[in-house]
């Protein structure tokens, strides 16, 4: 996340040499160039250029005006978006008490072991959420459809030219080592029925996990770094087996993890009371992470993770790896980064672990460093990702088009990940943004999202699944709150937000935020190996795209930030069966004052089955501030 949080995650990967070479082939091995058609052999529909893209791009591969150069250890900070008024437009933002919190537990019980968890919806390319509700009798028009006043708009006809890696969320490896043993609310056994089934019920296809060398060698194993002595690793560490839970949940939900590496911490500590100090990898930098003193040890220490995790642990979860979080915010780091990757990469060959390496993870602010990666390291790369904490409730679509437009374009045909994202109201603070609580955030979630598939993004992450403490002894002005949901109430009691959470009645432990209900359309939805079809509405503020899956259904997302409801006649032109859809509502007015919010916890249901048109189209009804899901029903 932001430069002032902590290091870096690594996807983990955890096969035989000749299974991780598959695995890390497999993901990438569809990727075409940005624009081109489906390839041959893939039974999309073969249709001519879209007719309705307007064509230019403008601002297609140019630089991003509003990036203003390097941003210097804030990691994502805006340095010219914060006096905007996010609340443009008749948002209330001091609503903040949305209402989702009718229902008090959450209804996926069960305390077994961490990671275990419940039922799992999303396995095995399943539909999470689709329920087994009676089949309703499909109808021509989504209710309050007004004929006259609907425009016409298409799904285009040509992808983005790859099938994309998914959507997920950060997922930090905290919970059970530094949140349980705070005491203050939190249960071992919230692991299992909060966040293991909540993840699960939302289908996340990808998890970004944070590692820290502390964590398995905290003294050097030996003076050789061609030599690992296994029995000094301490594989079972409390924050190891904090990070084992998170890799249980993303393997038992068939998501793909990458791994952090977050740098070398100059004040490490453990949960049980070992104070390390200054790793042993450390240069001599004076940042809270710094690069490594030596790479040869370095490449060592990650190898011997990702050993373990793949070869004794079998977390085939772990596909990807990245060298430092945020590089381009750390001198020492920056300059070192190129040789760290090529030492990692060596080693990682050399013990047969073909982990794909998914480089840069740089902030918005440092392009010209995401560029010179480019430039010294594609030959290492199989792909690359990018930050942003720049966007907010005045950014158009095009804006944020154009921006990942210029990351896929800078890859040079690998693919391009959006690694976090999150708004630009962190108010100079890593571990808040002021519209955390607003249920237009929803909106603005659902539109970057769009977006950035339009775009050419390969999927993106949102920064972070849960509210969370990094280390056990935080003050609550350090607790990570940008959640999908919040923490145990208790860690709020006599807060700022203990009102906001009062006034939503939703004074219960891991209440949802409204952003939750919102995101879970998309990533039960829209899956990894989708093709993307862009869809333009003609409205700055109002995104949609289409999402082709690997079984050959279709998705129609929208997200609107207008103030009034916008009437639509869909055609898709690359799909000319006669197939229902579900439809998914997300209504910002239901979790405001007098709205209607769903149970807490509970996934948006369907609420109509709509059918095409005898006119041929989808008659759409998009709401007032409202995120749309339009999802090809099974039969």
């Amino acid at each position: 996340m932001l430069l002032t949080l902590l290091a870096v995650g690594v996807f983990v990967l955890s096969c035989g040499k000749n299974e991780v070479t598959t695995i890390a082939e497999s993901i990438y091995s569809d990727v075409i160039r940005p624009g081109s058609q489906t390839p041959a052999d893939d039974p999309a529909p073969d249709v001519p250029d879209d007719p309705g893209q307007g064509g230019e791009d403008p601002g297609q591969g140019g630089e991003d005006p509003g990036q203003g150069g390097e941003d210097p250890g804030q990691g994502g900070e805006d340095p010219g978006q914060g006096g905007e008024d996010p609340g443009q437009g008749g948002e209330d933002p001091g609503q903040g008490g949305e209402d989702p919190g009718q229902g008090g537990e959450d209804p996926g019980q069960g305390g077994d072991d961490p990671g275990q968890g419940g039922e799992d919806p999303g396995q095995g390319g399943e539909d999470p959420g689709q329920g087994g509700d009676p089949t309703p009798q499909p109808v021509d028009r989504m209710p309050n459809y007004v004929e006259s006043s609907a425009t016409t708009i298409n799904v285009s006809t040509s992808n983005t030219g790859i099938r994309i890696a998914g959507l997920g969320a950060e997922l930090d490896p905290h919970f059970l080592s530094q949140n349980v043993t705070r005491n203050d609310g939190s249960r071992k056994a919230d692991w299992n029925k909060y966040i293991v089934n909540r993840a699960k019920a939302m289908g996340i296809q990808r998890y970004r996990v944070m590692v820290q060398p502390h964590w398995w060698e905290p003294d050097n194993d030996n003076n050789n770094p061609n030599v690992m002595d296994d029995s000094q690793f301490t594989w079972n560490s409390k924050e190891m087996e904090s990070l084992y839970a998170v890799l249980d949940l993303a393997q038992s939900s068939d998501a793909t993890v990458t791994l952090v590496f977050w740098g070398c911490p100059i004040d490490a500590k453990l949960v049980d009371g070992t104070y390390v100090g200054r790793h042993f990898l450390c240069d001599n930098g004076s940042t809270w992470v710094t690069a490594a003193s030596n790479n040869d040890e370095l490449a060592e220490n990650v190898a011997a993770l990702i050993k373990h995790l793949v070869r004794v642990k079998g977390y085939t979860c772990v596909k990807e790896f990245t060298p430092f979080n945020e590089p381009d915010g750390f001198s020492t780091i920056k300059d070192s980064y190129v040789n760290a990757t090529k030492a990692i990469h060596a080693r990682l060959q050399s013990e047969g672990l073909n982990i794909a390496m998914n480089l840069s993870d740089n902030t918005d602010g440092g392009e010209s460093f995401y560029r010179s990666v480019v430039s010294n390291l594609s030959s290492y790369a199989t792909l690359y990702n990018t930050h942003t904490y720049i966007f907010n409730y005045s950014t158009g679509n095009n804006t944020m088009v154009n921006w990942e437009r210029t990351n896929v374009n800078i890859a040079n045909g690998k693919p391009h990940f959006v690694g976090e994202f999150g708004s630009s109201m962190h108010n100079n603070s890593a571990s808040r943004q002021d519209d955390v609580n607003w249920p237009v955030r929803g909106i603005l979630v659902g539109r970057m999202v769009c977006n950035f598939l339009n775009a050419g993004a390969t999927g993106c992450s949102y920064w972070g699944l849960i509210d969370q403490y990094y280390n056990k002894s935080d003050a609550y002005d350090q607790m990570q709150q940008l959640g999908m949901w919040r923490y145990a109430y208790k860690a709020y009691s006599g807060t700022e937000l203990q009102a906001i959470i009062d006034a939503g009645q939703q004074n219960v432990d891991y209440s949802c935020r409204p952003q939750y209900y919102a995101y879970s359309l998309l990533t039960r939805f829209i899956r990894r190996d989708s093709y993307i079809y862009p869809i333009s509405t003609g409205d700055d503020f109002v995104a949609a795209t289409a999402a082709w899956d690997a079984n050959g259904r279709w998705t129609f997302a929208f997200a609107s930030q207008k103030e009034s409801a916008i009437n639509y006649n869909l055609n898709n032109p690359n799909h000319n069966t006669t197939d229902n859809f579900d439809v998914y509502v997300y209504r910002q007015s239901d979790f405001e004052a007098g709205g209607t919010p769903p149970q807490e916890g509970a996934l948006i249901e369907a609420s109509t089955l709509l059918r095409k048109s005898d006119a041929g189209h989808y008659k759409l009804h998009i709401p007032a501030r409202s995120v749309v899901v339009l999802h090809q029903h099974s039969n």
